[in-house]
């Protein structure tokens, strides 16, 4: 698919936006919006569930004087953010500015007392939830505030390397990282957190080089003041006293110095082989340097496996031309999805200036994540910028239309199906012992047939009784007795509890099949479960990943011919990592459905 430039003539950008603004007025009051452009304040609606959402904010309190500085600032942006609500309860706006105020009070305190922060224990916990660049930051005025704001932090931190334990010394690296690439960081201050971040690093390095000198055959002693919580049982585990074992070592070994040339294995070897890594990943007794090779071998090669799948579907193209990159979003070699936008796409992009109606859902979808990632880079001027999020809000508003219009058509469309047998499941209720297991999948690495599969299997044992949601989430037992989808097509920016409308077509393979299985049977109930990676604190990743697994089915149930009561969502935080890993790890991000019907039983209709 090819977009065709047009006239780039100030008249014919004058002429499309009165008529993207005409178009937008002929929206049915009432239309749900995911998420609306950017405003200048960096704030975004998101619907009757943010209220919620607030109340859940509001009630989690702690003193602002006892919070690590990133804390502070983490929280301050948050209710920034919540406070741009539109029509939000008088009680609600009050309650967020009493608490912006405290907030920003004691950050001015501590930067009156030259930067202090929080006591050196409380540190540990300061990391923001899921360490992701946010793809909507906006020109946010508080944003820059608190980028200038952490970076004295950093900077004003004088204590020794050599007095902090490993755990302080991987915050501090995290915080500088971040403070350097935030906006309104001076380029003077973002050379010396560099600096500071690469000085923590070799410090990190020669401790770990050091234990595994002074251990013996191979296992190294724990450091002082190194004690930590597992992810996966919240038990306390101290760092270096799990060393690398033979066996998780010789595998991941194997693995790393495999060359195999992975565009030439088949599409089930080149899942097994992913399979592979993330099992050796899972191990906790593997080496902090084969940990970080692997995690890199399988970033790169899941992405050929992710782009046949993506080109064996409907595929983004730019120009002509598709290119597998990584997963985060740039500009200037921006990635979307799998589909690179580089300076040529950009430039074709913003020329074209034809009316929302007149593009295709492709060229719409691909047109607003251009102009989304464009319209907060600096190098471009504000008046463009500006006119690149008004055009981002006209075409959201006109894609949600058509994402509405079409949710009708496949209601017509079900009907029909079930009317003449059309939908065939064999939807397993009961533990099969002679059937061979399903796994858990990738949705962005598996094909229609394997989420069918998944989402139909029967339990991988004997079910016992009924369960409740709640009770499933807690035991690890119980989640796996049902094959999971790892929704990780979907992607949510830092610190984001929502999804976007150009976000809501990654969804589509799993949610056609979800509707086909509950047009046949309706009784049918499914899990949405909202992760994080490991960095922030566990209270705060439990919340985000609720919020997430929240909007997953308000886009399922809006979007797709699926009843809310058939989709249950809840918030697991970091407490099932994929990968066991304090770091940002994409891996963890994610968010998981399972068939639970064989759990919890089918709902009454």
């Amino acid at each position: 698919m090819k977009l065709m430039p047009l006239a780039t003539s100030l008249l014919a950008l004058t002429l499309f936006t009165g008529v993207a603004s005409a178009s937008s007025k002929t929206l049915p009051e009432g239309s749900f919006v995911v998420a609306q452009a950017t405003d200048d304040s960096g704030a975004t609606a998101q619907g009757g569930k943010r209220a919620e959402a607030i109340k859940k904010f509001l009630a989690v309190k702690q003193p602002v004087a006892k919070m690590p500085e990133q804390r502070l600032q983490q929280r301050l942006q948050r209710a920034k953010a919540l406070l741009n609500t539109k029509n939000l309860a008088a009680d609600l706006k009050s309650g967020l500015e009493g608490e912006i105020a405290e907030l920003e009070g004691e950050i001015a305190k501590r930067q009156a007392a030259g930067g202090a922060t929080a006591p050196a224990e409380q540190q540990a916990g300061a990391a923001g939830n899921d360490n992701a660049a946010s793809d909507d930051a906006g020109d946010d005025a508080a944003s820059s505030g608190a980028a200038s704001a952490s970076s004295a932090s950093v900077l004003n931190d004088n204590r020794p390397l050599s007095e902090l334990n490993n755990k302080e010394l991987r915050t501090r690296m995290r915080s500088a990282l971040q403070a350097a690439k935030a906006q309104g960081t001076s380029k003077a201050d973002r050379q010396k957190l560099r600096e500071i971040a690469k000085a923590t690093r070799a410090e990190i390095d020669k401790r770990r080089t050091g234990k595994a000198q002074a251990g013996t055959d191979g296992a190294a002693k724990p450091a002082a003041g190194t004690t930590e919580q597992t992810a996966e049982t919240g038990t306390t585990s101290t760092e270096g006293a799990a060393q690398p074992a033979g066996a998780a070592e010789a595998k991941a070994r194997v693995l790393i110095d495999d060359t195999t040339d992975v565009k030439t294995m088949s599409d089930a070897d080149l899942r097994k082989r992913l399979k592979d890594m993330r099992d050796v990943l899972a191990d906790k007794s593997l080496s902090k340097q084969s940990q970080q090779t692997l995690r890199k071998k399988l970033a790169d090669e899941r992405l050929v496996l992710r782009s046949r799948v993506n080109q064996s579907g409907s595929s983004e193209q730019t120009g002509g031309s598709t290119t597998v990159t990584g997963d985060n979003n740039t500009v200037n070699n921006t990635t979307v999805n799998t589909t690179v936008i580089n300076n040529q796409t950009i430039n074709m992009v913003t020329k074209d200036r034809r009316p929302a109606k007149d593009l295709t859902e492709a060229e719409l979808r691909l047109r607003i994540r251009v102009l989304r990632q464009i319209a907060i880079d600096n190098k471009y001027n504000e008046q463009d910028r500006r006119t690149w999020r008004e055009t981002v809000d006209l075409d959201r508003r006109f894609l949600n239309q058509r994402m509405l219009d079409d949710r009708r058509r496949r209601q017509s469309d079900l009907t029909v199906g079930v009317s003449t047998g059309k939908f065939k499941f064999n939807l397993g209720l009961d533990f099969e012992p002679n059937a061979r297991p399903r796994p858990d999948i990738f949705a962005a690495e598996a094909d229609i047939q394997d989420i069918e599969d998944v989402l139909a299997a029967p339990p991988r044992r004997k079910i016992a009784r009924r369960y409740s949601v709640d009770e499933i989430s807690a035991s690890r037992e119980l989640r796996d007795s049902v094959a999971r989808i790892e929704i990780d097509t979907v992607h949510f920016g830092f610190g984001e509890g929502f999804l976007r409308e150009e976000e809501i077509e990654n969804l589509e393979r799993i949610a056609e099949i979800m509707e086909r299985i509950l047009a046949v049977s309706p009784g049918e109930v499914f899990m949405i479960e909202g992760h994080t990676d490991a960095v922030g604190s566990d209270e705060a990743n439990k919340q985000l990943s609720r919020e997430r697994a929240e909007a997953v089915k308000k886009a399922l149930s809006d979007y797709f011919v699926i009843p809310a009561e058939n989709l249950k969502p809840v918030g697991l935080g970091e407490r099932y990592l994929k990968i066991p890993t304090e770091e940002a790890e994409a891996e963890n991000r994610r968010v998981s459905i399972a068939r639970v019907t064989p759990l919890v039983g089918a709902l009454d209709r």
